[in-house]
């Protein structure tokens, strides 16, 4: 009887294309686990620096605030040495990251300013991160590792520039065919310094984020893509203001509370907003730092517990294909939709910012973001649906004297 089995080549092609399959495998792993060990410990030292920055400046406990990267802690007091440790809080870096620069920040009452700043630095490997603490403002801003590249608009294969991006924000740039190095015939810029590319308007049919008045030497600040993504055209900075916020676990029910997070690159890592606060209206917060090819992506989670069980939890992020959150510009029309229960309607969030025509009514280098959280499915026809359950402004400042 004849017996089928594998030769002496079958078996050594197999371990043969084991052992390559292996080789790429293995390294490719560790490149994966050093990105994510730098990037959760960027997370945690650059929420618990601004978290000890905003405690410093609503005067918590009458005190000022720091962080020590060395210890993970978010302490109460002038350095992490003096501190009462009653008031600690946990925003541990990880065993797997090495830190350098300075080992610890903090700030003084009220003002907010920063007592001891600089730079916190995070490697891993081939990957690192960059928490900066502005000397003068106190502001915290996260630099990842950054790349030049070729770049090539969207719907414009000619007109490409040189720029610098995170290296984070790589993947999308590779999708629509940028190439890494300087484009050719051009010589690359210096990542340090990060300074304005010539990068021209990238604007897609929802428009650009609009030239200065000194046209030649400014840029535009952003452009927005029809599905929603913001995309940084220049080294700028984003405020993100909550206009308003409201939204019940059923009618005239219990709170659901509503976070906000950011991202810079395309949704590789994300920062959350307002120290990880619920938000109703009024706060504030700026990301500096951002370069040129930079994805700005908002995140809005609607969260409410009873009895030890989570009742509700979603989440969206732009760009949404869903249409769960809406990117508006100035001179659009936001959707009218009535208040659901006894909630305020959108109108009300946007009341400041509408016209005599109930248009949108803000700067050029803005972007009004609202959001749907409460109903998932938003061709039911449920009277829920109001876009009223996260209304955010974002605003772009560029850097120098644009």
């Amino acid at each position: 009887m004849r017996r089928s089995g594998f030769t002496l080549i079958e078996g050594l092609l197999t371990i043969a294309i084991m052992g390559v399959v292996t080789g790429v495998s293995i390294p490719m792993y560790h490149k994966y686990q050093e990105r994510s060990c730098v990037q959760l410990a960027a997370e945690n030292v650059a929420q618990g620096v601004s978290r000890a920055r905003l405690l410093s400046q609503s005067s918590e406990g009458d005190s000022g605030w720091g962080y020590s990267a060395e210890h993970g802690i978010l302490f109460k007091g002038a350095s992490y040495a003096t501190r009462d440790p009653n008031f600690d809080e946990s925003y541990p870096v990880g065993d797997c990251a090495e830190l350098s620069g300075i080992s610890e920040v903090a700030f003084q009452k009220l003002t907010g300013d920063p007592i001891t700043a600089g730079t916190i630095a995070i490697a891993n490997g081939d990957a690192s991160a960059d928490i900066e603490v502005d000397d003068d403002s106190g502001s915290v801003s996260t630099d990842d590792d950054e790349l030049v590249i070729c770049h090539y608009p969207p719907g414009n294969s000619t007109n490409k520039n040189t720029i610098t991006v995170p290296d984070n924000a790589w993947p999308a740039h590779q999708k629509h065919g940028d190439t890494i190095g300087a484009c050719p015939g051009s010589s690359a810029p210096s990542i340090a310094s990060s300074t304005a590319s010539s990068v021209s308007s990238v604007a897609s049919s929802a428009g650009g984020g609009g030239s200065s008045s000194t046209q030649g030497t400014c840029q535009d600040r952003f452009s927005v893509a029809a599905n929603g993504t913001i995309t940084a055209t220049g080294p700028v900075s984003a405020t993100f203001r909550v206009l308003g916020s409201q939204i019940t676990y059923g009618s005239n029910g219990p709170e659901v509370n509503v976070y906000v997070s950011a991202s810079t690159n395309g949704g590789s890592s994300w920062t959350s907003l307002y120290s990880g606060a619920d938000v109703d209206g009024g706060e504030q917060q700026t990301l500096t730092g951002l370069v040129s090819g930079s994805s700005v992506l908002v995140r809005a989670r609607g969260y409410y517990t009873s009895w030890f069980r989570t009742r509700f939890d979603q989440t969206y992020s732009t760009p949404d294909a869903t249409g769960h959150l809406v990117v508006l510009r100035d001179g659009q029309s936001p959707p009218s939709y009535p208040a659901f229960s006894n909630q305020s309607s959108l109108a009300d969030f946007l009341d400041d910012i509408l016209d005599a025509q109930g248009k949108i009514d803000i700067g050029q280098y803005d972007v009004v973001i609202i959001g749907e959280l409460g109903v998932s499915n938003l061709n039911s026809n449920s009277n829920a649906v109001d876009f009223q359950d996260i209304v955010i402004l974002v605003s772009f400042t560029m850097a120098g004297s644009c």
